[in-house]
């Protein structure tokens, strides 16, 4: 019988039997960015990062932000808000060697390690309020429902006024074959509303994020047709399947609507009022 899911032993133990150079910003770690190979997860991580620029391009935020990223993992997250040219940028992880690491390979920014969760919001906070906060694909990891409320209202808190937060979730319910023993948790989008309303937060857009990519493709919770999964299958094993589904995406979920069904994970942005 596999071992009942641990949190803190789960993302210790995935972080250290990788290596830094296998990691290469998160792509190495296959419950993570997902995907079956460094080509697919890479693949998947070019559209998380396409669409997180177009969010970005419709936001205002000021020059040089001050950013804060819950779960900051392998860091691609880290690498692509350096565009900013962050005033400071404070991520953070439940894994020590994770934060030993981006410390090393981030010396000008600050990595706080949440083991010790109170200390570490402390921390957190003392850095901060923020111009931005992040937490893209980690919410829904956090599977006990009074820790992930607890995060998100730290997140929420530590927003300055008029900031913004920007999350990336799949925002609705998907029953788990061993709900003891996954590592994932998925919320409705209303349950995320009901907490960023108490912080006086107003969403301003929802972006799809992948259509094609990431889905089920076999077993009791496939997401599409039978008859795509051979297709879907052979294009994700290969380079050039890869590349043509990612431009396929790109497209699609530039046009699609917002709460799509059919699209999976979705970036909301919400902005703070003006007076907290």
């Amino acid at each position: 019988m596999s071992e009942k899911y641990r949190p803190t032993r789960f993302w210790e133990s995935s972080h250290a039997a990788v290596t830094a150079e296998k990691v290469r910003a998160g792509i190495g770690m296959r419950h993570v960015g997902g995907g079956e190979s460094d080509a697919e997860a890479a693949a998947l991580y070019r559209l998380r990062g396409a669409n997180a620029s177009r969010v970005l391009r419709k936001c205002s935020l000021p020059a040089n932000p001050r950013i804060m990223e819950l779960g900051s993992g392998g860091g691609y997250w880290v690498e692509f808000f350096r565009q900013l040219d962050p005033e400071i940028f404070v991520g953070s992880d439940l894994s020590m060697t994770a934060v030993e690491r981006l410390s090393s390979r981030y010396p000008d920014y600050k990595f706080v390690c949440m083991l010790e969760t109170e200390q570490a919001w402390s921390r957190i906070q003392s850095l901060g309020p923020y111009d931005l906060s992040l937490a893209i694909d980690v919410l829904y990891h956090i599977t006990d429902d009074k820790t992930w409320e607890d995060a998100l209202n730290h997140l929420c808190a530590n927003v300055a006024a008029s900031g913004l937060l920007l999350i990336a979730d799949y925002f609705y319910e998907q029953p788990a074959e061993r709900q003891s023993q996954t590592h994932v948790k998925h919320r409705k989008l209303q349950d995320y509303l009901d907490v960023l309303d108490k912080h006086g937060f107003e969403v301003e857009q929802v972006q799809p994020v992948f259509y094609f990519l990431n889905r089920i493709i076999s077993g009791p919770w496939r997401d599409h047709a039978k008859l795509y999964s051979p297709i879907l299958r052979l294009l994700t094993s290969n380079f050039v399947g890869l590349r043509l589904i990612g431009m396929v995406d790109g497209v699609v979920t530039a046009f699609a609507r917002p709460m799509n069904p059919k699209c999976k994970t979705r970036f909301l942005l919400a902005r703070r009022e003006a007076r907290v």
